[in-house]
């Protein structure tokens, strides 16, 4: 491990920044989706996006695109098929494998939810040259595949 000269701040590292920024979204989302009277998280959010792109994926290939861990994303399913917002379908080869859809339902809240969103990324982009925009998606980017070996470790 590497030692940190005494001046070190942690305000400045990116992972606190990046932290930092993604719980400030996460809140400015939940405010946004309860105030407009939606009853939804920003995890179920996500769901409604990946599967409005990707219908018909496994719950595991649903872990691995949206980064999230498979225990969390397993309760995210269970809650948003409760409420009619996606169908889970048994795999006709393997029974154990759910491949899940979005309803009608789920498909409606997501357009009614897309303007909402697009509102906060105006916000948050706001400032931004595109061509800055362009390189600081890059550069996180970056990082997550640089830290992509710590996941392997963990399997």
């Amino acid at each position: 491990m590497p030692d940190f000269p005494p001046q070190y701040d942690m305000h400045q590292s990116l992972g606190f920044l990046i932290n930092r920024t993604g719980r400030r979204l996460g809140h400015a989302l939940r405010t946004v989706f309860q105030e407009n009277g939606f009853d939804i998280t920003p995890a179920q959010w996500g769901v409604l996006c990946f599967l409005a792109n990707r219908d018909g994926v496994n719950q595991q290939e649903l872990a691995e695109i949206s980064s999230r861990d498979k225990t969390t994303l397993a309760r995210v399913i269970k809650g948003m098929e409760k409420r009619g917002l996606i169908a889970r379908v048994p795999d006709k080869a393997d029974r154990r494998q759910n491949h899940l859809f979005l309803t009608r339902e789920g498909a409606k809240l997501r357009d009614a939810l897309v303007p909402l969103v697009k509102a906060i990324q105006e916000q948050y982009e706001e400032g931004f040259d595109p061509q800055h925009l362009t390189l600081f998606k890059e550069g996180l980017n970056r990082v997550f595949e640089n830290l992509a070996h710590l996941e392997k470790l963990d399997s």
